[in-house]
């Protein structure tokens, strides 16, 4: 399904494609995503919580290959596996992350987009950016400095929250973020977008 993000291009179960590549770096850039998740996910299978956080990453990429009816279903999956991968895992930022990525896109949903899933599955996705910020604070709880683009959603959600200072706070903390992997990159885009919007 079609919803929150930047530049137009927003997907709703599509957030694991940049964790590989930002966990990884630029190994991942030789590799299809699904390649590089497959890859991962072997390599992380037996650590406890691990296979069901990538199993929700698999469903996120497969979503941006998908039809609209898949992409609202595999977002579905994808929740479910997140909550199950924090439930095993309560101190992975990873987790925290992309399930604030899940909260702020369903809660950027349009009207309509809410009806198609609720007249596909019965109800509706609920998640509010009050969620994200949530999910994305715990990130910087557990691990200071996570990602820049944590940073990015930080500052997002507080501007949705008409929280304009703190959401400044978080761009000039994203700014200062060293670009080193393909999601810092994605960040930089998105703030090249936001911090002028925020006088930053």
């Amino acid at each position: 399904m079609v919803c929150g993000g930047g530049g137009g291009r927003r997907v709703w179960g599509g957030f694991g494609v940049g964790v590989g590549r930002r966990k990884y770096g630029h190994r991942a850039a030789t590799r299809s995503p699904i390649e590089q998740a497959a890859a991962d996910l072997i390599q992380t299978w037996a650590r406890p919580g691990t296979g069901t956080l990538w199993y929700a990453i698999m469903c996120g990429i497969m979503a941006e290959y998908d039809t609209v009816q898949n992409k609202i279903k595999n977002g579905y999956i994808f929740k479910d596996h997140l909550d199950k991968a924090i439930e095993l895992k309560p101190h992975d930022p990873l987790s925290y992350y992309l399930m604030g990525r899940w909260c702020y896109a369903v809660a950027q949903l349009s009207w309509l987009e809410r009806k198609v899933a609720a007249t596909l599955f019965g109800e509706p996705p609920s998640a509010s950016v009050e969620d994200a910020l949530r999910n994305f604070l715990k990130v910087e709880e557990i691990q200071p400095g996570y990602s820049k683009l944590n940073y990015v959603y930080l500052a997002k959600c507080y501007r949705d929250l008409g929280q304009q200072a703190k959401a400044r706070r978080w761009c000039e903390k994203a700014t200062s973020a060293p670009a080193q992997t393909r999601e810092a990159e994605e960040a930089q885009k998105e703030l090249d977008v936001l911090c002028p919007a925020l006088g930053v």
